[in-house]
């Protein structure tokens, strides 16, 4: 009688790998705020200042501080970085001539986090559940 051959040992199914998680809300904007520091660094070195004309940001609407806890932040564009008006003396500067949604233009006094935000940066720190204006 002939022997019966043995079985081949059935052959392990390869292992499918994994996807790839795709990254949370939270680590897309971590990114963002490592891509924005990295854009405000390179401007601060060109420029002197955060921000460059077409730049979105958010302006306070009462940029001299006379109603900080109650003023509103109003969207804008940098239209000009070191703004002078012609009517002003000639050692006065402002950091930014600014055109706001409703196409008056205006400036910020100074380039501080009180006067003025940058729009992206507001919208990364909503992101990840910080301070946002």
């Amino acid at each position: 009688k002939p022997k019966a051959k043995p079985k081949a040992a059935a052959k392990p199914k390869a292992k499918a790998k994994p996807k790839p998680k795709a990254p949370t809300e939270a680590e897309k904007a971590k990114k963002r705020l490592v891509e924005y520091e990295k854009k405000v660094e390179e401007n601060l070195k060109g420029t002197g200042h955060r921000f460059v004309p077409g730049d979105r940001v958010k302006v306070q609407d009462s940029p001299c501080g006379d109603r900080p806890a109650q003023s509103d932040w109003l969207d804008a564009e940098v239209v000009a970085v070191g703004y002078r008006m012609r009517s002003w003396p000639r050692w006065k500067f402002v950091p930014y001539q600014l055109r706001l949604e409703s196409g008056e233009t205006t400036y910020s006094p100074l380039d501080s986090d009180e006067t003025i935000r940058s729009a992206e940066l507001v919208s990364i720190e909503r992101a990840l559940g910080k301070r946002a204006s």
